[in-house]
């Protein structure tokens, strides 16, 4: 006999004893993992999908019977290619997508312009040699170091250094396959080659494959593989000899016809088939699960398996998508099990879990013997009829259970009804004195025996119970709803008598906590669950205490806790605020972890059962959850890397898209094109409908959003300035993506750009220069005004002041008195004249009377008492308010103008009546002085004497129009029309 046939063998039975997911020895139960699903309505395209790839940034592309399709977790993008038929797709080690069809291969690229949110194809076709093979239907696609090959039933194409070389063995390819580092085909009529940089190479002693229709090598160990064929099924090649690993999926791969395998990372496998779904086996090829149509895959045709970045396997099949988390530590175990309804307790005796439901009472063989073929399946009912069971509890070597009132005894998976009683609600089987078991009703407590007869009974006891445990004392708590908690001491059952005596009730120190109470046995001691966190007996003061032992998360009296189940390693596995959490028992205290318990998604948990084997399972409304801590990466303290989110495209208004995740070059909008649409996705793909989003706009916003689960977010009237984007994501694991960012600048609008401040500097410059100018030529000009009144006063008062004097000189030197009289008359008469001059020139120069008020008012006051004093009747209409502005040199002239005036009118005219209007009349202001005297009797003289060219020189000065009308009749008439 060959030595190294028998060493192989014994190495594969020994693979029988192989511990799946690191639990004891042969456990296994026969659960369904996630899986999510698409159809061809979801991803919008053909049904047919037949390879699959991942991008370094985590987006999946699919090989679809029409195009490429491009899913970065949210949406999904068609990406057209050549013949428009794509069969194989890789990612090359340049990160380059390359995709191959029918009478096709090429490659995926970004397009010249980043307006369009999928790539483009580009086609490697004219570089083939004119001498290759004509293309055909390239159905494998691999890449391997710095090469891209592609495989045709007649040739291999090798693309390197952008050159294509051409491999062609004696007869057609059956299949090509990746095994480690190297590419190996399948000759129909010679075995297998592998190929080398300048040929294939033969390889040696694989003449054995020539019958076999192989369709998957796989890596088997460091220099073995592992054989799927449609012949024998699985098989083990170790360079020598295929020796047939006689796996009870076998037929299965042979009458559903295996077409594709992965191995992953645990060391199982997964194989594909066209007509029965995917089965995963162990290294020694014993059957974990099957995965098909049933069971939640979308079809039971498989053309290709691939293993993403984050260990989600996705299958491209004859009909749709599935991804499927095969390294999941959750899975389940439900009606796809033969397990209906609501599971309200379950229980491990010796090789089998036993789940009560309300539609029976199931049994599932969880023990794997060594070489006994396929295991378990199905879950077995053990009651032909539905009926409701409730709480399972172990009595020595047998199991207890109540179902519809009646109790029943298991053993070797058999169910014996003991008794029916009116109302069994809760059975316990007390574990400080084995003899006796306790039975609880809604009317009454109850202590049976080893024959199953009642030794005790109380029918005082009818609470609604929610929870019962044995403390390591022999102390029974038991948890009601409504009505606290009980304690009865263990000494009750050394006598059974005075019931009343060892029953004690409590509540919890919380107004509104006692509405449901459950009690947990943690380290042999009850431990009282409310709405307002943990409890704990206080021996001392015989009450419940608050429980700040289990770490800062438990004792936050806020949390709610339901559940709490301790594992034989003293791990705590709590439900508590509606999620699942472990406390990790460690040396330094308990560690809160949640991991991919967070992934428990179930609203009804009855009961969390940790087995010795380190499995977890939950009963719940859906079948029962089952949890493997040691695949946990969080649990190991090694999380995940965190994924990727893209900023997917960016749209202005809504609808111009001006980028699509291809670069971000920090882009320049103009201030019209300030409302901007980002676009994101998380390259997730657990449970992706519970993932969340933060976004923040630096610079529009202080800081990172509320988490939510929306995939765009929309600004509007964003002001000028410089923003970066920034978007992140959290999975259903609270794991953090890498953020993605988008950098762009508003331009400010016309008015708020440089140049147009640098026109409104020159406009405000130009003002405030003309404001100054004319500030300064209004000085000037007052200047000039003054520098004339003083010259004036200088003239008239210093000419009447020399006249004073010369007068004052001749009454020295006349000796008469009648002359001396008349010149001391004509002083009197010059100083008045002066003083009158200088009153004028001082009024006129003072600032404070810069209004019209004051000059209408001192002509008023001129007026009146100057023809008062010459005895003449006359009528005064001068209007004071006058609502325009007035200058120095303005009311300067108007006063010596209506000064001369009436002055004319009361010394010269000899009138004995004045009419006088000063006022503002049809917007222009306007003075008419008028009497009834004798008129300007020489026109020549008068008209254009002195005081009348002074008036028509003053007029006009102030662009006033001047009008005189006189004769000896009528008298004379003066009026001035001034438009301000």
């Amino acid at each position: 006999m060959d030595v190294q046939k028998i060493g192989i063998g014994v190495f594969l039975l020994l693979l029988h004893s192989y511990a799946m997911f690191g639990q004891s020895e042969n456990i296994q139960t026969y659960s369904y993992p996630p899986i999510q699903s698409f159809s061809d309505q979801e991803y919008d395209s053909y049904i047919q999908n037949w390879d699959i790839a991942q991008d370094t940034s985590g987006l999946i592309y699919i090989a679809n019977v029409g195009e490429v399709l491009e899913y970065d977790g949210v949406r999904w993008q068609a990406i057209q290619v050549e013949n428009k038929r794509a069969l194989s797709i890789t990612k090359g080690s340049n990160t380059t997508i390359y995709v191959a069809g029918i009478g096709s291969l090429g490659y995926l690229e970004n397009p010249p312009a980043d307006t369009s949110i999928a790539l483009k194809y580009h086609s490697l076709a004219p570089n083939i040699p004119d001498s290759s093979p004509k293309l055909s239907n390239i159905w494998n696609t691999f890449s391997l170091d710095k090469a891209v090959y592609f495989r045709q039933r007649e040739a291999l194409f090798r693309l390197k250094n952008d050159s294509i070389n051409i491999y062609q063995p004696e007869n057609l390819i059956r299949r090509s396959f990746k095994v480690r580092d190297e590419i190996i085909l399948s000759d129909i009529g010679e075995g297998l080659y592998t190929v080398e940089d300048s040929s294939l190479e033969f390889v040696p002693n694989s003449s054995q494959f020539i019958d076999r229709d192989v369709n998957a090598i796989l890596p088997y160990g460091d220099d073995r593989w592992l054989v799927a064929d449609r012949t024998e099924g699985l098989s083990v090649f170790d360079g020598t000899h295929l020796i047939p690993l006689k796996s009870p999926v076998d037929d299965f791969l042979v009458s559903n016809k295996v077409y594709t395998g992965l191995q992953l990372p645990d060391d199982t496998y997964l194989f594909g088939t066209l007509n029965g779904g995917i089965v995963q086996v162990d290294r020694a090829g014993q059957l974990l699960r099957t995965i098909d149509s049933q069971s939640g895959l979308h079809s039971d045709q498989v053309h290709s398996l691939f293993l993403d970045q984050a260990n989600n396997v996705w299958a491209a099949l004859g009909n749709g998508l599935s991804v499927i988390e095969p390294m999941n530590p959750i899975s389940y175990l439900d009606e796809r099990s033969g397990l209906p309804g609501t599971v309200i307790d379950v229980a491990v005796l010796s090789d089998d879990l036993y789940a009560a439901t309300n539609e029976g009472f199931f049994r599932l063989n969880i023990k794997q013997e060594k070489g006994s073929g396929s295991p378990n399946t199905q879950f077995e009912p053990l009651f032909d009829q539905s009926i409701r069971c409730n709480s399972i509890t172990q009595y020595g070597d047998k199991l207890l259970v109540n179902c519809d009132n009646k109790l029943y005894q298991i053993s070797k998976g058999k169910a014996v009804k003991l008794f029916e009683s009116s109302s069994v609600q809760y059975v316990h089987g007390y574990q400080y004195n084995e003899k006796y078991y306790l039975v609880l009703g809604r009317s009454r407590f109850q202590v049976f025996d080893a024959s199953h007869k009642p030794v005790f009974s109380d029918e005082e006891f009818g609470y609604e119970i929610s929870s019962l445990v044995e403390e390591e004392n022999g102390d029974v708590w038991i948890g009601t709803i409504q009505s606290g908690v009980f304690r009865i001491d263990g000494t009750l059952f050394d006598s059974l008598k005075n019931f009343e005596n060892h029953l004690h009730h409590y509540e919890v120190p919380h107004d509104q906590d006692n509405r449901s109470l459950r009690v947990f046995n943690i380290s042999g001691e009850a431990i009282i669950g409310s709405s307002a966190g943990l409890f704990r007996h206080d021996t001392a003061g015989d009450s419940l205490v608050r429980d700040q032992r289990f770490g800062e998360e438990m004792a936050d009296p806020e949390r709610q806790v339901f559940l709490m189940e301790e594992d034989p390693k003293g791990n705590i596995w709590v439900r508590s605020d509606l999620e699942h959490q472990v406390l990790l028992n460690k040396k330094e205290g308990y560690r809160f972890v949640e991991g991919a318990l967070k992934r428990i998604d179930a609203n009804q948990v009855n009961r969390i059962y940790a087995h010795e084997s380190g499995l977890v399972w939950m009963a719940t409304g859906e079948g029962i959850i089952q949890y493997a801590p040691s695949k946990d990466p969080y649990l190991q303290g090694n999380p995940p890397e965190p994924f990727k989110t893209h900023v997917r495209g960016v749209f202005v208004r809504g609808d111009s898209l001006i980028n699509a995740d291809l670069k971000n070059k920090g882009y320049e909008l103009e201030y019209e094109d300030n409302e901007l649409r980002f676009q994101y996705a998380a390259a997730q793909y657990k449970a992706p409908s519970e993932t969340r989003y933060q976004v923040w706009l630096e610079g529009f916003e202080e800081g990172w959003s509320n988490w939510t689960s929306e995939v765009q977010k929309d600004y509007t009237n964003i002001p000028e300035g410089n923003y970066t984007f920034h978007v992140r994501a959290r999975d259903v694991y609270g794991t953090l993506s890498k953020a993605d960012t988008f950098s762009f600048r508003v331009f400010p609008p016309w008015y708020r750009t440089w140049w147009a401040y640098a026109l409104y500097l020159l406009f405000i410059g130009g003002v405030l220069y003309s404001i100054h100018r004319i500030r300064i030529n209004r000085i000037l000009r007052e200047q000039r005004i003054r520098n004339r009144i003083a010259s004036d006063l200088h003239d008239e008062v210093s000419a009447t002041l020399s006249s004073i004097t010369y007068f004052a000189q001749a009454i020295r030197q006349v000796p008469e008195q009648e002359q001396a009289d008349r010149f001391v008359g004509l002083i009197s008469e010059s100083a008045g004249e002066a003083k009158e001059k200088i009153t004028d020139i001082i009024w006129s120069i003072d600032p404070e009377k810069d209004d019209w008020v004051d000059l209408l008012s001192k002509c008023r006051r001129f007026a009146s008492d100057l023809l008062e004093s010459k005895g003449i009747n006359y009528e005064l209409d001068i209007d004071t308010d006058i609502n325009r502005s007035l200058d120095l040199e303005l009311r300067q002239h108007l006063w010596l103008i209506f000064k001369e005036m009436v002055v004319n009118a009361a010394r010269h005219s000899e009138a004995t009546h004045v009419d006088i209007r000063f006022g503002m009349e049809e917007g222009a202001l306007t003075l008419i002085v008028a009497d009834n005297g004798v008129g300007m009797k020489d026109s020549k003289v008068h008209k254009d004497g002195h005081g009348v060219k002074n008036i028509r020189h003053r007029a006009q000065k102030i662009g006033a129009e001047i009008e005189l009308q006189s004769n000896a009749s009528l008298g004379t008439r003066w009026e001035m029309t001034l438009d301000l």
